[in-house]
């Protein structure tokens, strides 16, 4: 890709997004921010929106995943919270995305 034709632009030259065509020779970035309405969490279970790295400690495991944990004598010590690509329907703020995946 050609990096000298790279350009910001501000806010409002972005037109709506709706109305981009699909095979633009333009494509956008975006810096959002993005909030899933509490009425949607269903909607969206399956699949949620905008991946994002996350530390997942050891609260955030599910029984199950405590269960193993437990039974394969891993102790408390032993566990150890690793960084994961996630998908989870909290607020993201400066999240940066194609426009197509809005």
């Amino acid at each position: 890709m050609p990096t000298e034709i790279l350009d910001k632009v501000s806010p409002e030259e972005v037109p709506d997004i709706q109305s981009i065509a699909p095979d633009t020779e333009i494509d956008y970035i975006l810096e959002v921010d993005l909030e899933v309405p509490v009425h949607l969490y269903d909607y969206f279970a399956d699949y949620p929106l905008a991946s994002e790295k996350q530390i997942i400690s050891k609260n955030w495991l599910s029984l199950y995943n405590k269960m193993l944990v437990r039974n394969k004598n891993v102790g408390e010590e032993k566990y150890i919270s690793e960084e994961k690509l996630v998908q989870i329907l909290f607020t993201k703020k400066n999240y940066i995305v194609h426009y197509q995946a809005l």
